[in-house]
């Protein structure tokens, strides 16, 4: 599953590794988002806004596609601006690569 959007939104897709044929699960109602990641142990998808806006993590429903915000993401009580490339570790800790232009 991956994320597809240029401007003001998004869709969750999946993508047939075999075909690259790509099939739309619905729109997530929210700006690009930069990375995903799936937790096992909780059976739940994050996503994280795309670069260059103010970083926000997101939960995604599988069936809908839909995003809710579970809230901002700060460094040390400051916006880190645009995060990226969210990942989880095995003991359920969240990563993200920050932007730097």
């Amino acid at each position: 599953m991956t994320t597809e959007g240029f401007g003001d939104s998004s869709r969750l897709v999946t993508i047939d590794v075999a075909t690259g044929g790509v099939d739309l699960i619905g729109d997530t109602g929210t700006p690009p988002l930069g990375g995903l990641a799936y937790d096992l142990a909780s059976s739940q998808m994050y996503g994280i806004s795309a670069g260059g806006s103010v970083a926000e993590l997101f939960t995604i429903d599988l069936i809908s596609g839909v995003a809710s915000s579970v809230g901002l993401v700060t460094i040390e009580g400051e916006d880190p601006g645009g995060l990226t490339a969210l990942e989880l570790g095995m003991d359920g800790s969240r990563f993200a690569m920050e932007v730097s232009l």
